[in-house]
């Protein structure tokens, strides 16, 4: 029983789908996911066995160094979600082209 869980998305709509259906045109959230509904779950088990709240962490990777459109509408949704579900939004670690780049020469 961790006292925290993080989880990891990239800045995708793929990504967001793991914790949130989401209208393609208005960007509504329409249901919760799979993944979303365990982890409320499980916070509910928690909370009503130990009487302890299970921190939830949605960590933000491969952040561009440029904003863009699809990034605002991420991070608005996450926010609006974040709300709903009772997690903390952080950045995470922003994507590096040279790690990618040297990948194939070690």
């Amino acid at each position: 029983m961790a006292d925290t869980l993080i989880s990891p998305m990239n800045d995708s709509f793929l990504d967001f789908d793991v914790l949130a259906r989401v209208d393609p045109l208005s960007h509504e959230i329409l249901g919760y996911s799979q993944y979303a509904l365990v982890v409320l779950d499980a916070r509910r088990s928690r909370l009503y066995s130990e009487d302890v709240s299970l921190d939830w962490v949605v960590v933000r990777n491969r952040m561009s160094t440029l904003a863009s459109r699809n990034e605002r509408k991420i991070d608005s949704c996450l926010r609006q979600l974040s709300a709903d579900l009772g997690f903390r939004v952080t950045a995470g670690i922003s994507e590096r082209v040279a790690f990618r780049e040297f990948f194939t020469i070690g």
